[in-house]
Formats: structure tokens, C-alpha cells, sequence
């Protein structure tokens, strides 16, 4: 097995309109995820959204099995 650690700073906001633009539309993006999520059991909605270097949004809603 090998162990790693794992570091992360998280910065929170208080208003998405703290954000910049393009912050506050992969945010827009993800709730959008939500929406489309199919959740019957747990009716627990996730949704992410994903900027990749080529600026593309990619969005996906999660689905309970």
C-alpha cells in the first residue's frame, strides 16, 4: 500500500456574485447538472461542472445505481 497525503485549500464565498464570470458560470453549470440528475431512492441531486484548459464546460449529473 502506499500512503499519501493530500492538501487543499479551500477559499468560501459568501455571494456566487463575489465569484468572476467565468467562476460564476461553471457554478451556473453545475446546478444545471442538478436539475438533469436522476436520484429516485436517495433523491440526493449531484451535478458537477468541469473548465478544462481549452476553456470547454463540461457538466454531468450523477445517478444513483
Amino acid at each position: 500500500m502506499i500512503e499519501r497525503k493530500l492538501e487543499c485549500i479551500i477559499e468560501e464565498y459568501e455571494s456566487p456574485t463575489e465569484l468572476q464570470e467565468t467562476d460564476r458560470k461553471l457554478l451556473n453549470e453545475a446546478f444545471l447538472a442538478t436539475e438533469r440528475a436522476y436520484a429516485p431512492y436517495s433523491h440526493f441531486r449531484v451535478g458537477a461542472a468541469v473548465l478544462l484548459d481549452n476553456v470547454a464546460n463540461l457538466n454531468f449529473s450523477f445517478f444513483d445505481p
